[in-house]
């Protein structure tokens, strides 16, 4: 079932076949949304070259694609040692929107969501 044919109950549908339609598209949405975040390996992009289009306070780092990137970017950023991060710092410079964001970070001001 596709979860654009919606949850509607049709007029001819018992109990039993609405419920369990129900369950298929709770379980195809809920699927979706749950899924992990990404675990990255190696450093990446920072956020605003991997989003362009997510502004710094936006609330897509709160929830969705945006979100997901921004852990799984914080937790490996965060294991990195000064030096590796000083060196990652340099060759990605914020952007004017997005000064003083490596040093909340630095200083674990920015928080991580779990």
């Amino acid at each position: 079932m596709s979860t654009e044919e919606g949850i509607f109950r049709r007029s001819d549908e018992s109990d039993e076949a609405w419920a369990d339609r129900v369950q298929t598209f709770l379980k195809e949405c809920c699927g979706e949304l749950s899924a992990p975040p990404p675990v990255l390996t190696r450093m990446a992009s920072p956020p605003w070259l991997e989003y362009p289009s997510i502004g710094r306070y936006s609330a897509g780092w709160r929830m969705g694609p945006g979100e997901d990137y921004m852990i799984a970017f914080l937790r490996l950023f965060r294991t990195m040692n000064e030096g590796d991060r000083d060196a990652y710092i340099a060759d990605n410079p914020e952007p004017e929107d997005w000064q003083g964001w490596y040093r909340l970070v630095k200083a674990s001001e920015y928080p991580e969501q779990q």
